[in-house]
């Protein structure tokens, strides 16, 4: 027999009770069975059982034979649990149709501090996979596996995605400058950290503590002050440095085509998406 020990705490999830996840679990190994041989198996008692047999059919956990005498059989797990997913996913979606109606419109200027490890990634791939125009990053080595898909997938719909690497990395359809000796950088402090700001409208930056999930520091905000300066402080950063790897070389063409490149990121002197976001934000 499978060691099934602590498998009915599991079954909360799926809002079955410890009798009904006792009766599941032994209709799985048993199969067919009548509600009297149940009670006989789990050592509970008959009236109880049946009772939540009842309940266990209208949750989908089983099914009943129809004769005579009465048995029952377990819903097949796969069946089971495919159900709940999709009833679930549906929950999901009608609660977030409703939340979308109750949510408040108003900017959200506030900076938030994030403690928790999975809420600072899983936020910032959302916000690449919401990003519309432009994706600007400086991401330390160890933190680009943590969003290369969104990076890819949004540079594949058309956002401008540029990124301050440390290391050599082939990122398809994303612009990619590299800072030389980034290893030797990086390689100065123990924490993997990155920078990402979209659209100039939403920043998050996090500093992490490697292997362990922890987060040393994170904040994100809606800002538009905040996230004009971030723009320009990850912009710049990558401007730089390529102007610096370009001049000492002696390859001014270069240098050009990387300030011609980049000009229209640049919000005062272009007039573009972060500074329309300032000036309607604060009305200046």
């Amino acid at each position: 027999m499978h060691n099934l020990e602590n498998i009915a705490e599991k079954f909360k999830i799926l809002g079955f009770t410890l009798l009904e996840s006792d009766i599941y679990c032994y209709l799985l190994r048993h199969g067919l069975s009548t509600g009297y041989s149940i009670a006989k198996g789990i050592n509970k008692p008959a009236a109880n059982v049946y009772k939540a047999l009842d309940t266990l059919s209208q949750k989908g956990g089983v099914v009943a034979s129809q004769g005579a005498s009465k048995s029952y059989n377990a819903t097949h797990w796969k069946e089971l649990l495919n159900s709940h997913q999709k009833q679930f996913e549906k929950g999901l979606d009608d609660l977030s149709d409703k939340l979308k109606l109750i949510e408040k419109q108003e900017a959200d200027e506030q900076v938030y501090q994030v403690d928790n490890y999975a809420q600072v990634i899983d936020h910032t791939i959302d916000l690449i996979k919401s990003a519309k125009k432009v994706v600007l990053a400086d991401i330390e080595p160890d933190a680009i596996p943590l969003f290369e898909p969104a990076l890819v997938e949004a540079a594949n719909r058309g956002v401008e995605v540029r990124i301050k690497a440390y290391e050599e990395v082939e990122l398809v359809g994303v612009h990619v400058t590299l800072r030389r000796h980034g290893l030797d950088i990086h390689k100065k402090t123990t924490d993997v950290s990155f920078t990402i700001c979209i659209d100039g409208n939403e920043f998050s930056t996090a500093m992490l503590a490697p292997n362990n999930l922890k987060v040393i520091q994170a904040f994100r905000s809606q800002s538009a002050l905040m996230n004009s300066i971030v723009h320009n402080y990850v912009l710049y950063g990558q401007v730089l440095t390529e102007l610096k790897a370009q001049l000492k070389d002696n390859d001014f063409e270069q240098a050009k085509m990387t300030l011609k490149n980049t000009e229209h990121l640049h919000p005062l002197s272009e007039e573009n998406f972060v500074f329309y976001n300032l000036k309607q934000r604060y009305d200046i």
